[in-house]
Parts: C-alpha cells; sequence; structure tokens
C-alpha cells in the first residue's frame, strides 16, 4: 500500500518515466534471478553428470565383483574336488585299518598260542605224527639215506625260549596297541577334516549365494536410480530450455512494450506541451485554439484508451500465462510428492518464485490502473479548468464592446466548445468509473 500511495501521489509526466523505470529494474531483477536458476539448473546438471560417472565407476566395480564371484566359484570347485579327494584317501585308509585289523588279530592268535611240547593221545595220531615226532626224538636226519642224531635241548633252553616268547609276545601287544590308537586318532582326524572342509564348503556357498543375491540387488537398484535420474533430468533440461525460450519471449516483449511506452510518454508530454501552449495561445483566438485543445484533448483519451487497452491485455496475458506456468510447476509439484526431498524444495522455491511474480504483475497492473485513474482526473481537471476559461472568455466578450453578430458568433462556438468539453468530462468520468469498477 506505501508503494501504491507513493505512486499516486506522484506527478503525472515526470514521473511516469520514473516508475517504468522501476518497473524495468524488477524485470531486470527477475531475469537476474531467472539467470541465477539457470546456473542452479547447470550445476544440477554437473551433478548429474557426476552421478552417472559415480555409477560407471559402481558398474566397473560390479564387473570386478563378479569376476571375484567366478574366482571363488572356481575356488568353491577346486575345493569340492579336493574333499572328493580326501573322502576318497579316507576310504582307503578304512580299507588299510580294516586290512590292519585283520593282520593284529592274526598276529594276537599267534602270540596267544604258546609253543609247548603237545602230549596227544596215541590213540590220536597217526602214522605220519608218529615218524616226525620219532625222528624228533632221536635227532635223526635223513639225508640220502644216512641217519644223523640231532642234540635234544635242555629242560633251561625250553625255559629261555618261553620267557622270550612272552617279551615278543608283549611288545607285538603294545605294537597292536599303538597302532590302533594311532589309527582311532587318524580317524577322528580325518573325521575332523572332512566335517570342517564340509562346513567351509556350505559357508562359501552361502556366502556366494549371498553375495551373488547382493550384487545383484544393488545392480537393479542402482539401474532402476540411474533411470530415474535420466528421466528426471530430461524432463528438468526440457523444463529449462522452454523457460529460457520464454525468458527470452518475455524479454523482448517487455523492452517493446517499455519503448513503445517510453515513445507515448514522450509523444504525450510533448502533445501536452503543445497543447498548454495552443491554450495559451487561445487567448487571442479562441474559435481556431478552442477547436484544436478538443483535437488534442480527444487525440490524447483516445492514445490513452489505447495505450490502457494495450497495457490491460499485454499484463493480462502475463498473468494468464503465469497462472497457466503456475498450474503446471503446480502439477509438476503432484507428480514429484515421491522423489527426493532435494527436488521438493527446489519445486517449491520455483513456484514460490512464480508466485512472486504474479503477485509483482498484479500489483504492477493494479498501480498502472490506479495511475491511469490519476490521469483521468488529471485530464478532468485539465478539462474543468478549460471550461473555466471559456467562461471567462465568454463574460470577456460580453464585456467587450464587440458587435452584436460577431458576439453572438462568438458566444455560439464557445457554448459548442463549453458543450463538448461537458461531453468530454462526461465521457471521462465514465471511463474513470469503468477503471474504479476494474479495480
Amino acid at each position: 500500500m506505501s508503494g501504491l500511495r507513493e505512486t499516486l501521489a506522484l506527478a503525472p509526466s515526470p514521473d511516469l518515466a520514473n516508475f517504468y523505470r522501476e518497473k524495468l529494474a524488477r524485470a531486470d531483477a527477475f531475469y537476474t534471478e531467472f539467470e541465477k536458476q539457470l546456473e542452479r539448473c547447470k550445476l544440477v546438471q554437473d551433478d548429474f553428470r557426476k552421478t552417472q560417472l559415480d555409477l560407471q565407476q559402481r558398474l566397473v566395480e560390479l564387473a570386478e565383483l563378479q569376476n571375484a564371484l567366478q574366482k571363488n566359484q572356481e575356488t568353491l570347485m577346486a575345493e569340492k574336488q579336493r574333499t572328493f579327494e580326501l573322502a576318497k584317501e579316507n576310504d582307503q585308509l578304512k580299507v588299510r585299518e580294516l586290512e590292519d585289523r585283520k593282520k593284529i588279530r592274526y598276529l594276537l592268535s599267534l602270540a596267544q598260542s604258546k609253543p609247548t611240547r603237545r602230549t596227544e593221545r596215541p590213540e590220536a595220531t597217526t602214522s605220519s605224527d608218529t615218524y616226525k615226532r620219532a625222528r624228533l626224538e632221536t635227532g635223526a636226519d635223513v639225508n640220502g639215506g644216512h641217519t644223523r642224531k640231532r642234540p635234544v635241548p635242555a629242560t633251561g633252553d625250553e625255559g629261555v625260549d618261553i620267557h622270550t616268547l612272552q617279551i615278543t609276545n608283549q611288545g607285538l601287544q603294545l605294537k597292536v596297541n599303538a597302532l590302533e590308537t594311532q589309527l582311532v586318532e587318524q580317524k577322528a582326524y580325518y573325521e575332523r577334516l572332512n566335517t570342517t572342509l564340509a562346513n567351509q564348503s556350505t559357508l562359501l556357498t552361502q556366502q556366494e549365494m549371498l553375495r551373488a543375491r547382493r550384487d545383484a540387488q544393488a545392480l537393479a537398484l542402482s539401474g532402476e536410480k540411474y533411470h530415474q535420474i535420466h528421466r528426471f533430468y530430461t524432463d528438468n533440461l526440457k523444463e529449462l530450455l522452454h523457460l529460457r525460450q520464454e525468458k527470452e519471449k518475455v524479454e523482448t516483449e517487455h523492452h517493446q512494450a517499455a519503448r513503445a511506452l517510453e515513445a507515448e510518454c514522450k509523444t504525450l508530454r510533448s502533445r501536452m506541451v503543445h497543447a498548454e501552449g495552443e491554450l495559451r495561445s487561445t487567448q487571442k483566438a479562441h474559435s481556431t485554439n478552442s477547436s484544436v485543445a478538443q483535437l488534442v484533448l480527444h487525440h490524447i483519451i483516445q492514445s490513452g484508451q489505447t495505450v490502457e487497452r494495450k497495457v490491460s491485455a499485454h499484463f493480462e496475458a502475463t498473468i494468464i500465462d503465469l497462472q497457466r506456468r503456475l498450474e503446471l510447476a503446480s502439477q509438476e509439484l503432484l507428480s514429484t510428492k515421491r522423489e527426493e526431498s532435494r527436488n521438493q524444495t527446489r519445486y517449491t522455491q520455483k513456484i514460490d518464485s512464480l508466485n512472486q511474480q504474479v503477485e509483482r504483475t498484479k500489483t504492477s497492473f493494479q498501480a498502472y490502473r490506479t495511475r491511469m485513474y490519476l490521469e483521468l482526473e488529471g485530464l478532468i481537471t485539465d478539462c474543468a479548468s478549460l471550461l473555466r476559461r471559456l467562461v471567462s472568455y465568454q463574460q470577456t466578450v460580453l464585456r467587450l464592446d464587440i458587435p452584436n453578430e460577431s458576439a453572438s458568433v462568438l458566444l455560439r462556438s464557445a457554448e459548442d466548445h463549453s458543450s463538448r468539453i461537458d461531453k468530454l468530462v462526461q465521457d471521462l468520468g465514465r471511463l474513470k468509473q469503468r477503471c474504479l469498477d476494474q479495480r
């Protein structure tokens, strides 16, 4: 309201250019802000390129992880083959263990059977046994028909042999026990080795499966994120290009409108100066000067109406365009609610800037209407002053010693001009009322 009061308090002729200069300064500020937004969009584009490079690096890392996964699978296959070989060796060791146990049992059976002299019954012996026993007792040795007596061992030698056999038997039993413990330890070791290898193989398979699943999920998420970012930035680039084109169009239109308004302001000033000069010269030549003033006023009113129509149409078009852009921005905001907070803040800032632009255009349009209202009031006051001058001119004509015919002609022309001025005042009042209704 303070800015509106200041614009209302300004004079119509010299301050109009200042008003338009301020308006152009605001437009330049808006365009500088728009250029800042373009720079922000460029920064966002740079971030997009950085994310693309990061995504490429992630893809390279994923390829390396896939190669590592393949190598781990190869090592897993090698470990499986090794487990198969160890299982084969374990089976072979079990077979050897069984064979060793058979040998140990055989040795134990041999060790437990003591070599004592057998006392058999004579009826149970055969002829061959009696023959062998007789040869052993007599010590005879048949070798080519010659008989040789063998020395019969004494009882002391037989005791020594039994003692040595017992010692060897105990040594064999100790060896057998050691072999059994060694076999048990080897069996337990190989069982533990098989269990650890099986656990390692299961852990490796689970880890590889989890890693492959995680890599697949990360690859899918990164691909989806890349596509979303690509779509988002392509849409933003399209919108940026569209806004840039609109900015150029609006800038050219504003410059053209400002130039046209400055030219019209200059013409109006010159015409006002010319009209004032002509009004001053009406004191000497009433008929010509009054008609010229009327034409000038009529032309001024028409030019003011045309300027008002042009500016109102231009501002209405800009308001409609900005409202349309505001609706589009709101739709885009609704469509991008699910995106990240950074995009939401950027769109809200854009909508706020558009709202501010709409408010600025509305305030400028209202200020223009108030200024036109003030200009109409000034024109009405000028017409009233001109009417008062005509009345004073009639009074001076009546006071002067002028012939009746010329005086009547002058009075009729003055009345005609006063009626026309009254019509102009009424038209200006209607235009003023229309401006008030539009406010």
